[in-house]
């Protein structure tokens, strides 16, 4: 078995350190080359057919099967966005711990926004909940803390079924934010 480099080493990167500096880039930055185009072929031009087909712009985003997926992840994200508000409101002691939460499905609401194609709609998102039961701060952020981790499990089909790359790595970079959510979440609820 080779050795591990030592910590030193500018070349052992760690996936902490790696995550650290993807959240400190600009939202542009994580997805100035994200399309929702079709797939490319070997050569770089898309399989949309061209002049050929005689489709134009708006059309094929309106057919782009990542359109479809990014209604459903931003769904995802402004659910989580509400439910954490609601949260807030009914229980303002739980703002410290539910605030930073908040804050980055905020931005998550934001780069998946400004992942959209230009000329193609969005869906209208999110709808009103339905109200709870008064429930103790523990059994509050429990509730977060799972609906935490089914939108992680919602990003990561959404990630299966996209058709770009760069967009299939956003939506993952999401789930895998939202899934260390839940755990944090879950251990503030003990």
């Amino acid at each position: 078995m080779p050795p591990e480099p030592p910590a030193s080493d500018p070349a052992a990167l760690t996936r902490r350190a790696v995550l650290t500096a993807a959240l400190a880039l600009p939202p542009w930055m994580l997805v100035s080359g994200c399309t929702l185009s079709g797939p490319r072929d070997d050569s770089g031009s898309d399989d949309s057919g061209g002049d050929d087909v005689g489709r134009d712009n708006k059309q094929a985003a309106d057919e782009d099967p990542d359109v479809a997926v990014l209604d459903e992840a931003v769904a995802v994200v402004t659910g989580l966005v509400t439910g954490l508000e609601q949260s807030v409101a009914e229980r303002p002691t739980l703002a410290r711990q539910v605030d930073p939460v908040l804050e980055a499905h905020r931005r998550h609401a934001q780069v998946l926004g400004e992942a959209r194609p230009s000329g193609s709609a969005g869906t209208p998102s999110g709808s009103a909940s339905p109200s709870r039961p008064p429930v103790g701060p523990r059994q509050t952020l429990a509730r977060l803390a799972r609906a935490e981790r089914q939108a992680a499990a919602r990003h990561l089909e959404h990630t299966a079924r996209a058709k770009s790359g760069q967009f299939a790595r956003l939506l993952a970079s999401i789930a895998a934010a939202e899934a260390q959510y839940g755990v944090v979440l879950g251990k503030a609820a003990r």
